[in-house]
């Protein structure tokens, strides 16, 4: 299990293993205190549970979202609030969107109901903006209406002003938009990961020199060096998602569009994954999609985005 919110608190004990040797053992309150509280923090910090990972310095860690909201009410006990004085930031002069949704309309089937219910969205420059809902809600749908994938019945998608159902332009790749779908084998047409890598930035106007320099670079910061002479379709399932991330980066999109990018992600790669993302400079905007419980709660994904802005700050 990748993601220990949910089963780390019901453990009676908990082992972390290391290269095949025990390096922590005791009750998971024990753990937490000992992984979180080491300098540095021990990496497997980041497969804490999110409101752990959030109470660090406490002397007392949460590994529930309840014993962390009873944290929380305690020290803001007796807290004063701040003064009526302080005022809201000034707006910021709004731009043209880089993406946007007009009132679409889509089903996959006339006879279906529709995905896509007069859907209307903007994508303003610098933005990343976040998809939630439960499976089924749309959020593959609308990302595949953005790079037109998929043309809605009704309705049009807008990039930099112009319609892209009624546009000779290509608005896909390089300068452009890019999606990683949420099954990376779709990307996948090589015989290596290398070549899969170097396929990925064939298409643009530079040296071989430089293409091949890039891969390689890609590749370490992928951490999939190792594997550059296995076949994709041989790799583990988060080592796949790995490839089809580097592949879509090195294709230098302006948009980038991400369907469920951590599914199958370690926590430690988790991390390392969106500081690649923070650092991209020549990214205009980011959509992410991600699933949230049918029941309705917010979910664990988004609770880990959010913490990592927060770090980025």
């Amino acid at each position: 299990e990748h993601h220990l919110n949910e089963v780390f608190a019901l453990a009676d004990k908990v082992a972390v293993l290391e290269g095949g040797r025990l390096e922590v053992f005791g009750s998971p309150h024990e753990v937490a205190n000992t992984l979180c509280k080491s300098t540095p923090p021990h990496p497997m910090f980041w497969g804490m549970p999110t409101v752990t990972q959030i109470f660090q310095e406490s002397e007392q860690l949460p590994l529930t979202l309840r014993e962390g909201r009873q944290q929380l009410e305690h020290l803001l006990c007796n807290k004063p609030s701040l003064p009526p004085s302080v005022s809201p930031a000034a707006p910021q002069p709004k731009q043209a969107p880089i993406v946007e949704l007009r009132q679409l309309w889509f089903s996959y089937e006339k006879s279906e109901h529709p995905v896509l219910k007069n859907l209307s969205l903007q994508i303003q420059q610098g933005e990343w903006l976040s998809i939630l809902g439960s499976n089924g809600a749309g959020k593959s749908t609308a990302l595949k209406a953005m790079c037109g994938q998929i043309r809605p019945q009704q309705g049009s998608v807008l990039v930099e002003n112009q319609n892209i159902a009624r546009s000779k332009k290509s608005f896909l790749g390089a300068g452009g938009l890019a999606l990683v779908p949420q099954d990376p084998l779709a990307l996948f047409t090589e015989i290596t990961v290398e070549e899969e890598l170097y396929e990925g930035i064939s298409h643009l106007t530079l040296s071989m020199e430089e293409k091949l320099c890039r891969t390689q670079e890609m590749l370490q910061q992928m951490e999939l060096l190792p594997l550059a002479k296995q076949n994709p379709y041989d790799l583990s399932g988060g080592e796949q998602q790995r490839l089809a991330i580097g592949k879509v980066l090195l294709g230098a999109p302006r948009v980038l569009l991400l369907d469920e990018p951590t599914k199958g992600l370690d926590p430690f790669f988790f991390f390392t994954t969106f500081v690649v993302y923070g650092g991209i400079m020549n990214i205009s905007a980011m959509v992410t999609a991600a699933a949230i419980p049918s029941s309705g709660g917010i979910g664990w994904e988004p609770l880990r985005l959010l913490y990592f802005f927060c770090c980025s700050l």
